[in-house]
């Protein structure tokens, strides 16, 4: 019922329906409290599934932003947004894939979006070592359409800054199989960001003319500079 409320919501924002944006919004808003709040009724908490069906219908109803956002709108409801860092883990390919060290991350580009939402889950509940974690791996990462230049330097640039930012413990996204001191973490992202800053300079000497689509390319070839 939760799930085909929050899709019929979402049809009629699309639509232009009798209600506003914002008055869809605060319903949709309203409506997540109240079920999430009563999944842990009774000091009982709902099945995970409960959650996960949620949360995925969220972002059926396009709802990616309010998914992000949701701890900050549940604040103060007495509801909360439980496994939701768990369901980001999973849809981005699980646990397993994101700690296996010993080879690139492989990830397709809807599991790339659902890794770097929970990098963002991450940095917002205060886990900084976390997220630079995540945005480290999803910055060498293969499959899809692989990782351009631009987007791997905006990448390890947040990591980097999330890095510098863990006082006390290792970096490591949770696996004790990658934890690494932080700082040793944060030094080795600021090495590959300067290996990456003189790539993208090569890039634009060797490319004349409309570069961006040859630039990234090169780019792409380039990725052994970073081994």
């Amino acid at each position: 019922l939760v799930t085909d409320a929050l899709e019929r919501l979402a049809w009629g924002a699309d639509r232009g329906g009798e209600d506003g944006e914002a008055a869809v919004a605060g319903k949709r808003r309203r409506l997540l409290a109240a079920a999430l709040r009563r999944g842990g009724a009774g000091g009982v908490l709902a099945p995970r599934a409960f959650y996960d069906a949620v949360y995925a219908a969220m972002l059926r109803a396009g709802m990616r932003a309010e998914l992000l956002s949701l701890d900050e709108t549940l604040r103060g409801t007495g509801a909360q947004a439980m496994y939701l860092d768990a369901f980001l883990l999973d849809t981005g390919g699980g646990a397993a894939r994101l700690h296996a060290v010993a080879r690139p991350l492989e990830a397709s580009a809807e599991q790339a979006s659902h890794l770097e939402a929970l990098a963002r889950l991450y940095a917002a509940r205060g886990r900084p070592g976390d997220a630079a974690w995540v945005l480290h791996r999803l910055a060498f990462r293969s499959g899809g359409d692989g990782v351009g230049l631009e987007e791997r330097c905006a990448l390890l640039s947040q990591a980097l800054l999330h890095a510098r930012s863990v006082s006390v413990g290792p970096l490591g996204g949770g696996g004790a199989q990658g934890a690494v001191d932080p700082a040793a973490a944060a030094q080795e992202i600021e090495d590959r960001l300067q290996v990456l800053t003189f790539q993208q300079r090569l890039a634009r000497e060797l490319c004349d003319g409309d570069t961006r689509a040859r630039a990234e390319a090169l780019g792409l070839r380039l990725d052994a500079l970073n081994s």
